[in-house]
């Protein structure tokens, strides 16, 4: 068996063992060195690398990294170079972008086993898109199932899978195809409500999150589930699902901003969450 594919086993069996004595499962996604070694004193138990640090490092919009503005395969693999070394005792996976034309996929993952991350997750994902241009990346070739046939690639290399899924569709898909961790996404909006409107949010992010786990743990009841709140939840949000939903194994969270100057933000997003 490969390093990576013992890491990987090595992890789950850990985040398994947290799960059932009730401890949280915190994840985040990173774009430089310095948020890596933030999450590492924060005590994250992996974490995945991302094509945004460049545009984080100089507060460019949170989304930049979902546009045309360069190979996000590449930049994942140029941004581990940083990243690895500096946490060398932190699992670290790769996002890899499966709806990407120009990779041969089994290829490019076995680049993302050569250069030392021990799994994968789906993003840059377009499970983010919605509306007319969602409709048309599906219906064009370019949708969700080239990042489930990612995943199922992934997992037959013996790397750790853990995909974004938006609804329970998706998560069927995902585990199917060997997903080892489920992370729900709540997905995007400008900004978060307030009061009563909030709360409406809340629940229904709460009724998609149980519907979500009911279908995972038919298929395969030892997967774990972790959430993400998007733009869509705040930290108190998800400590509130995690509350209402025991199954839940933990959170998955990302930053904005992953310049030096909201360092100790970040850290003070992960204690909460801890």
């Amino acid at each position: 068996m490969e390093l990576n594919s013992i890491q990987a086993t090595e992890l789950l069996a850990k985040l398994h063992k947290k799960s059932q004595n009730q401890e949280n499962v915190l994840s985040a996604g990173v774009g430089t060195a310095i948020t890596a070694k933030t999450c590492e004193v924060s005590d994250a138990d992996f974490l995945v690398v991302y094509n945004s640090g460049s545009y984080r490092r100089s507060n460019t919009g949170g989304f930049a990294d979902l546009l045309s503005y360069g190979d996000a395969n590449l930049q994942v693999l140029a941004a581990g170079k940083e990243v690895l070394p500096i946490v060398p005792d932190v699992p670290v996976l790769a996002g890899v972008c499966g709806t990407d034309p120009y990779k041969v996929m089994e290829q490019h993952l076995q680049e993302v086993k050569k250069q030392g991350f021990i799994g994968v997750q789906n993003y840059p994902t377009v499970g983010i898109i919605d509306g007319t241009f969602r409709r048309t990346l599906e219906s064009t070739g370019m949708g969700y199932d080239l990042e489930v046939k990612m995943i199922r690639k992934a997992h037959e290399q013996g790397l750790l899978t853990v995909p974004y899924v938006f609804d329970s569709d998706q998560a069927q898909k995902m585990v199917h195809a060997g997903a080892d961790i489920i992370v729900v996404h709540f997905g995007l909006k400008s900004q978060l409500a307030i009061g009563t409107q909030q709360a409406q949010i809340r629940q229904t992010c709460l009724m998609e999150l149980r519907k979500i786990i009911k279908v995972v743990h038919k298929i395969k009841p030892q997967t774990l589930i972790l959430c993400h709140g998007g733009t869509v939840l705040n930290e108190q949000d998800l400590v509130y699902l995690k509350e209402k939903t025991p199954e839940l194994a933990g959170f998955f969270t990302t930053f904005a901003d992953e310049s030096l100057a909201h360092q100790k933000d970040i850290e003070k997003e992960l204690e909460m969450l801890h």
